[in-house]
């Protein structure tokens, strides 16, 4: 999603160098999981964290990262076309 969404937005928004976006922060929690199965079978069985809680933390996140998208989505596009975004504007009689 990094790349291609980028170069879509960049490409909507006019933006020559993309748009800057963390959805690479969801890798964060690669490490901690492949140390906790290293963990697990060094201590017989015994893992450093409760694996659902590890599976639920990551959905957290990726989640949490997808949402931030999302918005930073949305507002980008309403700056480069200059319009309000969420916004119910009374009709003039």
């Amino acid at each position: 999603m990094r790349g291609q969404g980028r170069m879509i937005l960049a490409h909507l928004c006019d933006e020559p160098k993309g748009l800057k976006t963390g959805m690479c922060m969801a890798l964060v929690f690669l490490p901690f999981a492949i140390a906790n199965a290293l963990t697990a079978k060094i201590n017989n069985g015994t893992p450093l964290a409760d694996e659902l809680l590890v599976i639920l933390l990551y959905c957290a996140t990726s989640v949490g990262l997808y949402m931030h998208l999302a918005i930073s989505v949305c507002h980008e596009i309403k700056d480069a076309l200059g319009i309000y975004c969420f916004r119910i504007a009374r009709k003039e009689a």
